[in-house]
C-alpha cells in the first residue's frame, strides 16, 4: 500500500508539472514623454498568469519600491522624476498564477530619466536662509558676518542677494567668490553691506561646475547678531539646501510657534525657493481663529513682524501659528529680547551637504 501511495503522488505531481507552462515570457514596453523625464512602463499580458509585481529601484535591486497589479485591463503605470543629473532606473515585471498553472517568470528593463534645466537651477545651490544689515526696534542695530571656509581647491562661484519683500529675477546683486586652496577663508564682517545694500535679505552660494571644485560649495559660518555698546549680541546660522526643503521631500516636517510674552518681539520668515503657497494658521486652545495665505514666487524672501504676516491679526501669548503649505521653502522665526535686543532664529535643522551636484525626486 506504501508502495503505490508514492507512485500515485509522484503521477499528480507530474501531471502538474505537464500542465504548467515552462515558456512563461514578460515583454517590457517603456514609452519616454517629456523628454525623457516621465515614463510609461507596460507589458503584455501573460498567458494564465493573474497577478503582477512590478519593481522599481535606483541601486540595481538592491533595494526596490513594489507595486503590485492584479488588474488585468491595465497594464501599465507611470513613472515621473526631476533629476538635476542623468538618472537611471530598473524596472522589474514578474508575472504569477494564483492557480499555480504557470511557473512565475520575470522580465527587466533600465530606462534613463534627463536632468530638468529648472529643477537643476533651483537644487544645485546652497542658501544662507536670512541675512540683515539694519536697524530694528528699540535701537537695536542688526548685521551679519558670514565666513566661507573651502572644502575643495579651487572653488569658485556667486553669491547673489535675495531682497525681503522682492521677487527674485535674474537682476538680483551678485558677487563672485574665489577660493584657491581647500581651507582658505573668505570673510565679509557685514555681508549685506558688502553687496552695496542694506536691510533683510537671503544668500544663495551657487557654484561654478567649471571649476576644480565643481559642484561643492563652501562651507558657511554665519553669525546673526546685534550691536550694542557692550559688545555684540547674537546667534549662530547654518546654510541649509533647496532639496530639503520641498514639501515632496519634508512632508513630516513642520514649525509650529508660540507667541510668547511681551517680554520678546516675534518675527516670522519664509524664504522660498519655488513658486509656494504657505500657510500660517493660528489656533487658540482648541480653536482656529485665524489662516493668512503668502504666495511667494521662486527665490523670494517674506518676513516681518508676526502681526504683519498675519494681515495685522492680534495674537495673544500662547496663541499657537504653524506653518503649512505647498512648494520649496524654509520656513523660520525669530524671538528678540525687548530689553537687550538680543536675537534668536529658529529654523529646524537639517543635514548640510556641501556636495550639490545630484538630486532626485519622484
Amino acid at each position: 500500500m506504501k508502495k503505490m501511495w508514492v507512485i500515485g503522488f509522484a503521477l499528480i505531481v507530474g501531471a502538474v508539472e505537464l500542465h504548467a507552462q515552462t515558456n512563461c515570457t514578460v515583454n517590457i514596453n517603456a514609452t519616454s514623454e517629456r523628454s525623457g523625464r516621465r515614463y510609461t512602463i507596460s507589458w503584455d499580458p501573460v498567458p494564465g498568469a493573474d497577478t503582477y509585481v512590478l519593481e522599481e529601484s535606483l541601486d540595481n535591486f538592491r533595494t526596490v519600491q513594489k507595486h503590485t497589479l492584479i488588474d488585468q485591463t491595465t497594464l501599465a503605470r507611470q513613472f515621473s522624476y526631476q533629476a538635476s543629473v542623468d538618472v537611471r532606473v530598473k524596472y522589474r515585471v514578474t508575472a504569477y498564477a494564483s492557480n499555480y498553472q504557470i511557473t512565475p517568470c520575470s522580465a527587466t528593463k533600465e530606462v534613463s530619466f534627463s536632468p530638468d534645466v529648472a529643477y537643476r537651477k533651483v537644487v544645485q545651490k546652497s542658501a544662507i536662509p536670512l541675512v540683515g544689515s539694519t536697524a530694528g526696534l528699540n535701537g537695536s542695530v542688526f548685521k551679519t558676518s558670514v565666513r566661507l571656509r573651502a572644502t575643495q581647491d579651487d572653488q569658485r562661484g556667486t553669491l547673489i542677494l535675495r531682497r525681503n519683500g522682492i521677487p527674485g529675477t535674474d537682476r538680483d546683486p551678485v558677487m563672485p567668490y574665489a577660493l584657491a586652496k581647500k581651507g582658505d577663508v573668505l570673510f565679509f564682517d557685514d555681508i549685506v553691506a558688502a553687496f552695496g545694500q542694506s536691510g533683510l535679505g537671503s544668500i544663495d552660494i551657487v557654484p561654478n561646475a567649471n571649476a576644480g571644485g565643481g559642484l561643492t560649495v563652501p562651507f558657511a559660518e554665519v553669525r546673526l547678531f546685534n550691536v550694542a555698546n557692550g559688545g555684540t549680541f547674537g546667534a549662530i546660522e547654518s546654510q541649509t539646501q533647496p532639496y530639503d526643503w520641498s514639501t515632496d521631500v519634508s512632508a513630516n516636517r513642520a514649525t509650529v510657534v508660540v507667541v510668547p510674552n511681551s517680554d520678546l518681539r516675534l518675527n516670522l520668515g519664509i524664504r522660498s525657493f519655488t513658486s509656494s503657497i504657505v500657510t500660517l494658521i493660528v489656533r487658540r486652545g482648541d480653536d482656529s481663529v485665524a489662516t493668512f495665505v503668502h504666495s511667494p514666487g521662486g527665490d523670494s524672501l517674506v518676513f516681518g513682524s508676526a502681526k504683519d504676516m498675519l494681515g495685522g491679526f492680534e495674537l495673544q501669548p500662547g496663541d499657537v501659528i504653524r506653518f503649512g503649505g505647498m512648494g520649496t521653502f524654509v520656513p523660520m522665526y525669530t524671538l528678540t529680547d525687548n530689553r537687550t535686543n538680543d536675537p534668536a532664529l529658529f529654523i529646524v535643522p537639517v543635514k548640510v551637504d556641501l556636495d550639490v551636484e545630484t538630486y532626485v525626486e519622484k
